[in-house]
């Protein structure tokens, strides 16, 4: 949980000083005290959302912050409908990854598998990351990320991962 935890701060913290100017990829790892996995995350904020991604003992995920407030009861209510993170890098094709909603701190996240082929695609992205979430037939919170040390940030998260 403290690992967690130390993940989730750090998003925020991003968050809150970051721009579309500046936001930049950064990297942090976590290692356990006690032997176990530790946590390993590449992440980035514009304006009020972050962009991430995660890996620990259980595989990689892409993760993905909103500022939108959501409690557990809203929270369900959207995991009951098909819930897609699209993704695209450098304008090029369109990924689509299926997503759970969360609620971290009364703010919705979204977390989904993340494949070798989207840490591929991510870690290649030469300009910007561009996402949405998309439900219903419609996207909303569309947030376009710069991909300043997104490659050293990536390699690091491969390698502390063993991916």
């Amino acid at each position: 949980m403290k690992h967690c935890l130390m993940s989730f701060a750090s998003i925020s913290v991003l968050m809150f000083v970051s721009n579309s100017a500046s936001a930049q990829w950064i990297y942090q790892a976590n290692e356990s005290d006690f032997g176990d996995t530790g946590v390993y995350v590449a992440i980035s904020a514009v304006e009020n959302y972050g962009l991430g991604l995660r890996c620990d003992g259980d595989g990689a995920n892409i993760v993905y912050f909103t500022p939108e407030k959501m409690n557990t009861d809203e929270v369900a209510t959207l995991n009951a409908i098909k819930v897609v993170l699209k993704l695209r890098s450098d304008k090029g094709e369109v990924t689509e990854i299926p997503v759970g909603a969360l609620s971290q701190d009364d703010k919705l996240m979204l977390k989904g598998i993340a494949s070798n082929e989207l840490i591929t695609i991510m870690k290649n992205s030469k300009k910007s990351i561009s996402v949405a979430l998309s439900f219903i037939g419609k996207n909303v919170h569309e947030a376009k990320f710069n991909s300043t040390s997104i490659s050293k940030s990536i390699d690091s998260l491969q390698k502390g991962c063993k991916l």
